[in-house]
């Protein structure tokens, strides 16, 4: 992220900082099957999919 002159908000995750996050039951690099059991999306630092409650936000 250093090239990118983006070291203070982006390549780890702790407050302050942008978090695209998408949290799954499996290991992705495994296979591409655990993309079936995504649970939530992280995106700019808000949850806008939730599989846990049933709940989606476009």
């Amino acid at each position: 992220m250093r090239w990118l002159g983006a070291d203070a908000d982006l390549g780890t995750v702790e407050v302050g900082k942008y978090a695209d996050l998408v949290a799954m039951d499996a290991d992705p690099l495994a296979g591409t099957s655990a993309f079936r059991g995504v649970r939530w999306v992280m995106k700019g630092g808000r949850v806008v999919r939730d599989d846990r409650s049933g709940w989606e936000k476009s």
